[in-house]
């Protein structure tokens, strides 16, 4: 039920995902192909052979939790910004402001040492709440001959596979060693949220 009216995907066999007691509660593919129709009442339909008595869990794809992206942005809480090495790393977590429901809306900022100026970021009112006060922790310092990107994802709730995207440009701006990823960070600063909406409303 609530399926969005999309049956692109199930023509090329996406099928939702399930967990059990049988499978060590980790999520998998169900086994049967997805029917997809124009019934208003029932768009969707799967087969699906419960193993066990214990509670089972379906859901449209690989669950990517508030809690999943809070630690893989934790993993870089002590990364150093090397400003004496023109080709490092310059990463920057900034709490940009909080949901609703008080969760962390974070932005990243992802670039090389390399262009930096002394001149910081301005502060948004209403914004970077840690940046005020005397503890206020300093702005990303501006690259001014470099052009930035932005990138977001979770505008909605519901877009979980934009999540695994996210990730996955997140690790490939972070990568030290692929050459790739260290001549986009030499022309070019990277602004980031992870999640713009973790209440999911």
């Amino acid at each position: 039920m609530n399926q969005q009216r999309n049956g692109s995907l199930y023509k090329f066999d996406h099928r939702p995902v399930y967990k059990c007691e049988s499978t060590g509660y980790k999520w998998g593919r169900v086994r049967s192909p997805c029917k997809f129709s124009k019934n208003d009442e029932h768009p969707l339909s799967f087969e699906h052979q419960v193993a066990d008595s214990g509670t089972l869990h379906f859901a449209f794809t690989y669950p990517y939790t508030y809690t999943m992206v809070q630690e893989d942005m934790n993993k870089f809480n002590d990364h150093m910004n090397v400003m004496e090495k023109s080709d490092s790393i310059f990463y920057q977590r900034e709490l940009l402001t909080y949901s609703p429901d008080g969760l962390r809306i974070d932005l990243i900022t992802i670039s090389s040492v390399d262009g930096v100026s002394p001149e910081s970021e301005s502060l948004l009112p209403g914004l970077f709440p840690d940046n005020l006060g005397p503890e206020a922790v300093a702005r990303p310092p501006i690259f001014p001959d470099k052009q930035v990107f932005f990138i977001s994802a979770r505008v909605h709730s519901g877009e979980v596979p934009a999540q695994h995207t996210f990730k996955g440009i997140f690790d490939f701006l972070m990568d030290r060693h692929d050459i790739r990823a260290i001549e986009m960070r030499r022309r070019y600063v990277f602004k980031l949220i992870p999640i713009l909406n973790p209440d999911g409303r």
